[in-house]
């Protein structure tokens, strides 16, 4: 089977680890990703692509046009068609929403090129919006075309029901966690010493500094604790780091929060291994699509706490609290209770790390979607599921 991949997303190598996982999982299925060659993120960075060829995973840079609008982009190298028609895909996976011009234009490649392939596109979109006049017409032809829907979240069900698909979904997050990276581990003497954190009980957060992240519901949660041992360790940059330095200063509470600022990527990790739990305190208008860092805490071995803010609740299943959004009284009972009861933390810690392994993990993720691709094209067996025990860590 051939599968087609069309997305952004794979244009450095830590995204690519989950088709790496899916040829391990399912070896019958074949690899072409393409991608844009250069990718300019509004506010952030920018990505240029680096290209892979081997063991059944080939990665292509072409040519876009508005590169950093992700429903605007669109290809415009010639070698585009080129490829479609050589590689025959079974499969097109387009990584963008349904009313978006790269995912028109794949829909009307794969009719002109590959008619016999089945027509996939992933969605984040999980709050109703009304879609741009210029998309309206595109964006029935193409619900029409899809065979299958990959959900990142349970939100986007209501909203592509309303906007008319019928057709089948699965539920998968974009990418998994690599538990190589995130796993339980002693707690990072470097991070205890340079935040002043040894001997006490840590509350990490780690993201963007912005308002509907609900951080300073996390500060006042913190507040009302009234606990000398407590730290609260922020982990993250933005435009709100200044109200919440103020904020914790009007609770009398600003030495008991440590703020770290930027920090690598591959730091994290190290961050989190020092956290007695970790909570995402997101508000409704974030409504949260997903919230990766709370399977990344779990992979750690760290408890989770988050809000009732979009899949939070999803993500985090038995395996940790939510808590009602920017509700600082019922957050800070959360807490305390996993700061009193070392007996439920630890069995928040196993259930956190057992659920990453099943449903987490770019090998997890992997073997979801691979039973999806082999189902759209019956003739392949599916692959078969391996679970890691969590290795026993003091915290």
């Amino acid at each position: 089977m051939k599968l087609l991949v069309v997305s952004h997303s794979y244009m450095e190598q830590m995204p690519r680890q989950k088709w790496h996982a899916l040829r391990v999982v399912a070896p019958e299925i074949e690899l072409l990703v393409l991608t844009p060659r250069f990718w300019r993120e509004p506010e952030l960075w920018s990505v240029r692509c680096l290209p892979h060829e081997g063991s059944g995973l080939r990665v292509v840079p072409l040519s876009i046009a508005l590169d950093g609008f992700v429903s605007r982009h669109f290809y415009i190298s010639p070698a585009l068609p080129r490829l479609v028609r050589r590689f025959r895909p079974d499969v097109i996976q387009v990584e963008a929403e349904p009313w978006s011009l790269v995912y028109a234009q794949m829909v009307l490649l794969r009719g002109l090129l590959a008619p016999h392939a089945k027509l996939v596109f992933f969605t984040w979109q999980n709050t109703p919006r009304k879609i741009p006049v210029p998309f309206r017409l595109s964006h029935r032809v193409c619900l029409a075309a899809t065979d299958l829907v990959i959900a990142g979240n349970h939100g986007a069900l209501e909203v592509l029901r309303a906007h008319g698909y019928r057709g089948p979904i699965e539920f998968a997050p974009q990418l998994g966690v690599d538990d190589a990276v995130f796993r339980p581990a002693p707690p990072d003497s470097a991070v205890l010493q340079r935040h002043h954190l040894a001997g006490k009980f840590v509350v990490g957060y780690v993201g963007r500094l912005i308002r509907p992240k609900g951080v300073d519901t996390l500060v006042e949660a913190v507040a009302r604790l009234g606990a000398e041992n407590l730290r609260l360790l922020i982990v993250g940059e933005g435009p709100e780091r200044v109200k919440l330095e103020a904020q914790a200063a009007r609770w009398g509470i600003r030495s008991q929060v440590e703020f770290t600022g930027v920090i690598a990527r591959e730091a994290i990790p190290k961050y989190m291994t020092c956290m007695n739990l970790l909570v995402l305190p997101s508000r409704r208008e974030q409504w949260e699509q997903f919230g990766h860092v709370l399977v990344e805490a779990m992979a750690c071995g760290a408890p989770v706490i988050g809000s009732n803010s979009g899949e939070i609740p999803y993500v985090i299943g038995n395996a940790g609290q939510v808590f009602p959004m920017a509700d600082s009284g019922a957050l800070a009972e959360c807490i305390r209770r996993l700061m009193q009861d070392g007996g439920y933390a630890a069995q928040c810690r196993q259930k956190g790390f057992r659920r990453v392994q099943e449903k987490f993990t770019h090998a997890a993720v992997a073997r979801h979607l691979a039973k999806a691709y082999l189902g759209l094209c019956p003739g392949a067996e599916p692959c078969q599921e391996s679970i890691t025990p969590m290795p026993t860590m003091p915290m």
